[in-house]
């Protein structure tokens, strides 16, 4: 709500990336209610810590990337001027989609790593951990696992650089960011998180890692 030379923002924002110790944010509120479609009524902003009405809220915990901590930030009768608006009033929906086939890319990429990490210490393990008198990788059924796991880290890794390279070249991209995001998350988690009712090599192989229950599949969130 605009009142003189400020927008009056008041809300909370839940799983905020590095909200802890990040001091400048980029904020979507809405300032026109009555806007058709409602996106059009959404702005942009940028908000700073150390101004009266914002405060980070408690810590949200997470399965895995712990790296970086996650939050929810409170907004009490923020006053954010009107200099802090981003572009034109009502633009920011737009603005957030250009955005998101940066994003949507990067968690792909993450997802693809986070995937191969897990297939190699399923190689290493199935080559360590003896049974019947020889190591597990010797066996039909694990290399089976293998080899589908090896199969879609390959197939997550194509999806994810075709989108990476139209974006390089400044083409529009969100259908392929949009499916290597899909489909890395999905094998990652196959991959890596052992409760996951489909995993493959998680489930026979990766119970007795230490990492294993820290894996999670990466956050949807833009």
């Amino acid at each position: 709500m605009l009142e003189g030379d400020a927008y009056v923002i008041n809300g909370t924002k839940m799983f905020v990336t590095n909200a802890e110790r990040g001091n400048t944010f980029m904020l979507l509120a809405k300032t026109d209610p009555t806007a058709r479609p409602p996106h059009r009524g959404i702005s942009a902003f940028v908000v700073e810590k150390g101004r009266p009405g914002l405060r980070v809220g408690r810590r949200i915990k997470k399965l895995g990337y712990k790296g970086l901590r996650t939050c929810e930030v409170v907004f009490e009768d923020y006053l954010a001027p009107r200099d802090a608006l981003i572009g034109e009033p009502g633009q920011g929906f737009k603005y957030v989609l250009a955005a998101l086939e940066v994003g949507r890319i990067n968690i792909a990429a993450r997802a693809v790593g986070m995937a191969r990490a897990a297939f190699e210490d399923s190689i290493r393990y199935a080559q360590q951990r003896v049974q019947f008198g020889q190591p597990i990788a010797n066996f039909q059924a694990i290399q089976f696992k293998l080899a589908d796991m090896a199969t879609n880290i390959a197939a997550a890794r194509l999806l994810t650089y075709q989108a990476a390279a139209k974006k390089d070249r400044g083409e529009r991209c969100d259908l392929e960011a949009g499916m290597a995001k899909l489909f890395a998350s999905e094998i990652c988690e196959k991959a890596g998180f052992r409760r996951h009712p489909d995993s493959t090599a998680a489930t026979a192989i990766l119970r007795t890692l230490p990492w294993s229950a820290t894996t999670a599949t990466p956050s949807s969130s833009p």
